[in-house]
């Protein structure tokens, strides 16, 4: 494996590689009608008669910015075909239905994920065909890097495998493949294990853990970002914002599920386990001084 020195990035450093590593693709873009573009993103500036652009190229068109383009007389509009994605599960003892039991873990990410990753501009293709499930072995994640995803999928988004020592799967994975290691970490906690990495003729990876709110907020902050610079979609960073409480962070910021109070202006945290993903609106990253910044779960065109 080829690529980035072994330390993490602090959390901009791996937004701005994840971005720029999806930026580097060079989208492929169709014309479409414009009552069938809401919710894609605009490949070419949208002008009206005079030659004024109306709805700049990297807008997400929702239902105002197809208005204005049909007020500037457009009937179609070309729009970025978005990367293909898969999600593959991966972990010992995971439970698909009931809850967790005897030492096995109920599969919470292939019912999060997939619907995030649309969301935020993937297209996993219809119903559960991006997804799949599969055991702790390195064998069925080498499989899915090197064989059958490669030329079909853009990227290959996985859960679990990343940490350190024994149950470093992924890493060991792109290392057969020579991958370049683009993002080898992230130091924050969780999640810090996450990394993106490029496999040569084949797709781009994000390695998430396998922890549900680690894979939720290291998924925002990692391949928002990467599909983000694919699609050529603005980079909005993340705002800084007000804590309502205290949190407090360790060696590394600390990531946490928490809810945006727009009337108040400011994030409440919420419990760190997967149960605080329930009425989150996003998750805050808490710095070591206290600082918060907000990354908002994004919403489905």
């Amino acid at each position: 494996m080829t690529g980035a020195a072994p330390g993490p990035f602090t959390v901009d450093e791996a937004r701005s590689a994840a971005r720029a590593l999806g930026a580097a693709r060079v989208p492929r873009h169709v014309p479409v009608a414009l009552d069938r573009a809401h919710g894609r993103v605009l490949a070419v500036d949208v002008r009206d008669p005079t030659g004024h652009v109306v709805v700049p190229r990297g807008s997400r068109l929702g239902p105002l910015a197809v208005g204005a383009a049909a007020a500037a007389g457009a009937d179609a509009v070309h729009v970025v075909v978005p990367p293909r994605v898969a999600l593959l599960v991966t972990g010992d003892g995971l439970l698909a239905a009931g809850a967790s039991r005897g030492g096995r873990t109920r599969d919470v990410l292939s019912h999060v994920l997939p619907d995030l990753l649309v969301a935020l501009g993937g297209d996993l293709g219809p119903g559960e065909a991006g997804v799949a499930s599969t055991g702790a072995d390195g064998a069925a994640v080498l499989d899915a890097v090197a064989g059958p995803y490669r030329g079909t999928v853009d990227v290959l988004v996985t859960t679990g495998g990343t940490g350190g020592g024994a149950e470093d799967r992924l890493r060991g994975v792109l290392r057969r493949v020579r991958a370049r290691l683009v993002v080898p970490g992230v130091d924050v906690e969780p999640g810090g294990s996450a990394l993106v990495a490029a496999v040569p003729d084949g797709p781009l990876v994000v390695g998430l853990p396998g922890r549900p709110v680690a894979a939720v907020a290291l998924g925002l902050l990692l391949a928002g970002p990467l599909l983000g610079g694919w699609l050529g979609v603005p980079d909005a960073g993340l705002a800084e914002v007000a804590l309502a409480g205290q949190v407090t962070a360790g060696p590394w910021p600390r990531v946490l599920p928490a809810r945006l109070d727009v009337a108040q202006g400011r994030v409440e945290a919420r419990d760190p386990g997967a149960v605080g993903l329930a009425g989150a609106t996003g998750v805050v990253v808490v710095g070591r001084g206290g600082a918060a910044r907000w990354v908002p779960l994004p919403v489905a065109g």
